[in-house]
């Protein structure tokens, strides 16, 4: 049976939890390890190398490399005697729309597959690489950390980054209890990334408006400043059973996947209005919100759903995973009677 391990490249950061989870996940799916890396800055010798051929390594064990952006895809990351274990590689690009990033003269290197998270992107991967390019979908663990309870005690979450209006929490909380909404502020962060990720998880759980603005919306200082995209403040909420309230991103065509009730979208940033907005939304919420959309996150949003995707373009078999989108289809079965209940 093909294994495929999954290293994940760079330092740990608080909105980067996601990933690690994703590149565990991976792993255990793929019947593989996982690890991180730290990234560095190549030298003009190893930018060189990492455009020649790999040594050929096993044919029965493959490699995933999970990158943040594209200045992560030169071989250099990656000791040479790592590299000759592994008979396919393949990289994950997880901010793929920093094109500006992409190394010069870069020609896929060591990697037989590319693996970007928005359909934009695609074409300009393929057409500088020459190789097989896919789409995977930002995602999120909806099968195993999502929710679908019906009985929440916040009305409103402020998640990550925030444009002033939504940044001060006490004020936030003041305007929302003035207008008869609870509102949570950040929530509490753990050192851990998978238990901070669970942590994370739960608090939505709880919840009935995650607020989120697209980056073009609210930029700062380390968001790109003409291209917007789903993150994962987006898909954990849905899988969670929230509904995201705020200025989506407009480009990333990922935005597809999403669902009229996924999305509370205002017309401005505002925080009066934007209350006025959650209080009008607030008072047609029912039971069924919640169930559906995190019935659609399972759908259409989990990870596994991605990593399906990618070991049917490598056609290997990964028994474990196959046994989680049985578990997917059960749960689709379960809440689609749910949801008849509901009506």
């Amino acid at each position: 049976m093909t294994k495929i391990d999954v290293i994940h490249i760079g330092v740990t950061t608080t909105g980067w939890y996601p990933i690690d989870r994703l590149a565990a996940l991976a792993a255990d799916l793929m019947g593989g390890e996982a690890r991180s890396i730290l990234a560095h800055q190549p030298s003009a010798l190893e930018k060189l190398t990492s455009l020649m051929r790999r040594p050929k390594g096993n044919d029965d064990k493959g490699l995933l490399v999970i990158a943040r952006g594209p200045h992560d895809l030169h071989a250099s990351l990656l000791p040479p005697e790592l590299m000759r274990h592994y008979g396919f590689m393949i990289a994950w690009v997880i901010d793929g729309f920093r094109h500006e990033d992409i190394p010069a003269g870069w020609r896929m290197g060591p990697y037989d597959l590319l693996a970007v998270t928005r359909p934009n992107d695609e074409e300009i991967y393929r057409r500088i690489s020459g190789k097989p390019v896919i789409v995977l979908n930002w995602g999120t663990d909806a099968l195993g950390l999502g929710s679908a309870a019906t009985d929440r005690t916040v009305d409103v979450l402020r998640l990550g980054r925030q444009p002033p209006a939504w940044d001060d929490d006490d004020r936030s909380a003041r305007v929302c209890a003035d207008h008869g909404l609870s509102f949570s502020g950040r929530p509490p962060i753990f050192d851990n990334p998978l238990e901070n990720h669970a942590a994370l998880m739960r608090c939505i759980g709880q919840v009935r408006y995650v607020i989120a603005h697209s980056n073009l919306a609210a930029p700062a200082h380390y968001t790109h400043p003409t291209q917007d995209y789903i993150t994962a403040r987006w898909t954990d909420a849905l899988a969670a059973g929230a509904v995201v309230a705020g200025i989506p991103p407009d480009q990333d065509r990922s935005v597809d996947l999403l669902w009229p009730e996924a999305l509370l979208t205002f017309d401005t940033i505002d925080l009066t209005a934007n209350v006025q907005r959650l209080v009008q939304a607030r008072a047609n919420w029912t039971d069924r919100i919640p169930l559906l959309n995190h019935r659609m996150a399972l759908a259409r949003l989990d990870w596994r759903w991605r990593l399906k995707a990618l070991v049917d373009q490598l056609g290997i078999d990964a028994p474990k995973l196959t046994g989680e989108m049985s578990r997917i289809a059960a749960r689709l079965e379960a809440l689609d009677a749910q949801l008849g209940a509901a009506v």
